[in-house]
């Protein structure tokens, strides 16, 4: 059941799956230079488009367009789940109501060139804020039990610096290379 508030929409959802909360799987370490990417997450995959051309009309060189099968895994390595953190796992479930089967894909633009400095690495991250702007965040409250969860989808993500190079080796083990 859901109920439209504010620009919030508000979910009731009752079970968390179990499978949030077991350990990953190890991946694969493909020992490659980490290139920046963009995420288009479920929620985005309708944009595809939009965020293509935005990317373009930032002077942005794509290496590579990937499917991301398998994302609630993916997701999990990039966005780490903590059962004492419902907030960690929110984002799972309400993907998994709202795109069911299709809360599993989501899509990667590959950049062409390395981001060898903090300073590059923040015009990507002001370009992705960019883009979240022009095709909007998505806000629910989940209600699961007594308990509220404020949520914002966001169609894209871009890897912090620190974290790049482990994102990416998490994206080469869900894309085909």
């Amino acid at each position: 059941m859901s109920l439209e508030h504010a620009d919030v929409t508000i979910i009731h959802l009752n079970d968390v799956p179990e499978q949030y909360f077991g350990e990953l799987p190890p991946l694969r370490d493909y020992q490659t230079e980490p290139l920046p990417f963009f995420l288009v997450l479920p929620s985005g995959i309708q944009h595809l488009d939009e965020i293509r051309a935005s990317i373009a009309n930032h002077g942005l060189s794509v290496r590579r367009e990937a499917e991301v099968n398998n994302f609630e895994l993916m997701g999990r390595y990039i966005y780490p789940v903590v059962a004492e953190k419902p907030h960690s796992y929110a984002w799972l479930m309400l993907n998994r109501h709202l795109f069911g089967t299709h809360a599993d894909f989501a899509y990667a633009f590959v950049l062409n060139d390395p981001v060898n400095s903090q300073d590059a690495h923040e015009a990507l991250a002001r370009i992705k804020r960019e883009i979240r702007a022009e095709i909007g965040i998505r806000r629910y409250t989940i209600i699961n039990g007594l308990a509220s969860i404020d949520v914002a989808l966001h169609h894209i993500h871009a890897p912090d610096y620190d974290d790049l190079a482990f994102q990416y080796n998490a994206l080469l083990n869900f894309t085909e290379r």
